[in-house]
């Protein structure tokens, strides 16, 4: 091989390591599309996730329209503090132990 040779090889070699490098690191490169395929999976588990509570909220909404016994004495034991006449209320308070420090 002669000079003229051995340059056009080393200068393809070093455009051809550029083009890799762009392709791998680049701005849209395979590293950034690795992190946005590990974005959008989060995202649609926190999709899934909503839609899930959604539908929960939904039926809820709808038992609640409907006059449902059940959810309705819930919602008011839970949000409320209600209790049924002759239900006795127990509350467990722990006491907290200060530490003496010297």
């Amino acid at each position: 091989m002669t000079t003229f040779q051995k340059t056009i090889v080393a200068l393809a070699v070093v455009i051809l390591f550029n083009f890799l490098l762009v392709i791998f690191f680049g701005d849209k490169g395979l590293v950034d599309l690795f992190k946005m395929k590990s974005e959008r999976a989060q995202v649609q588990k926190k999709n899934e996730a909503i839609i899930e509570e959604n539908l929960k909220m939904a039926k809820e909404i709808e038992r609640l329209q409907k006059g449902d016994p059940a959810i309705i004495e819930h919602r008011a034991r839970e949000q409320l503090g209600m209790v049924r006449p002759g239900e006795i209320i127990v509350k467990i308070v722990t006491e907290k132990k200060e530490e003496k420090s010297d």
